[in-house]
């Protein structure tokens, strides 16, 4: 999954998922510059694999000096199985 987004200002981004109102992991990213980014996110929390079903990432911001993102935006998105 190819995640784009704009940012005002350079830094770092984190990526948190949910499922339901539980945190499933986070994921950080560094080298965040100002204007357009693409991160790739391949379904993966460390070494785990996503379970199938209906998940929520949200995408936090934090800049040079640590400020970080009030309300991230939020991408809803699932994961299916997949059969042979």
């Amino acid at each position: 999954m190819t995640i784009k987004f704009a940012s005002t200002e350079g830094g770092k981004a984190m990526l948190v998922v949910n499922r339901g109102n539980n945190q499933i992991g986070k994921r950080l990213y560094g080298n965040i510059v100002a204007g357009t980014n693409t991160l790739k996110f391949n379904g993966r929390l460390g070494a785990r694999k996503l379970r199938a079903g209906r998940y929520r990432l949200l995408m936090y911001v934090q800049d040079v000096v640590g400020n970080v993102t009030d309300q991230p935006p939020i991408q809803l998105f699932s994961v299916r199985r997949v059969t042979k």
